[in-house]
């Protein structure tokens, strides 16, 4: 009976044993797993924030640039009428006096 006692108890260690260290298994797989899938989705996010800040950028320099080219050709087509109204004024206006010797 004694040996019976104790073989159950040997067997109770050694299934306490196995299970613990089956836990510690499986507690180091989840822990790799959560760090891979965090490593893949800050390299995600990383990427979409990359993306995101590239599209700004470039509807920033579409933008700067579409009211750059309108205000050049405002001041092109004012420019052209000044002129063009210089060239009126000068035409309409009345040729000068010869002067008296």
């Amino acid at each position: 009976m004694k040996a019976l006692t104790l073989t159950a108890c040997a067997a109770l260690v050694l299934t306490v044993s196995y299970q613990a260290s089956a836990q510690d298994d499986i507690q180091q797989q989840v822990s790799s797993s959560i760090a891979a899938e965090a490593a893949n989705l800050t390299t995600h996010f990383a990427n979409a924030i990359k993306s995101e800040v590239k599209a700004n950028i470039a509807a920033w320099a579409d933008e700067l640039f579409s009211t750059s080219s309108a205000e050049l050709a405002k001041a092109s087509a004012t420019e052209a009428a000044t002129a063009d109204h210089k060239v009126d004024s000068a035409a309409s206006a009345q040729p000068a006096k010869p002067r008296s010797e």
